[in-house]
């Protein structure tokens, strides 16, 4: 019974480990103050879970930008507004 166990540990283990570990997204500027990106119809993102890189400016309300997302989805970084 403890080689079954262990077998399916090391199964999930596996599994974690080849996981993507980001994913690219587009979301699109809802509002400024305070920021929020809809990136669907189910799922806003509050400023708070943007990552900005240095020297880009504040996006305006209607922007879509390119984002990447870390795994685990809590976070992302925004690359940049999208012509």
């Amino acid at each position: 019974m403890t080689e079954l166990v262990q077998t399916i540990k090391q199964a999930a283990i596996e599994a974690v480990e080849a996981e993507v570990p980001a994913a690219p997204v587009v979301g699109t500027v809802v509002t400024t103050q305070p920021l929020a990106v809809r990136l669907n119809q189910r799922l806003t993102l509050p400023g708070a879970r943007l990552i900005f890189l240095r020297g880009q400016s504040v996006p305006m309300r209607g922007d879509r930008l390119a984002l990447l997302r870390f795994q685990g989805g809590q976070n992302y970084v925004v690359l940049g507004v999208l012509q």
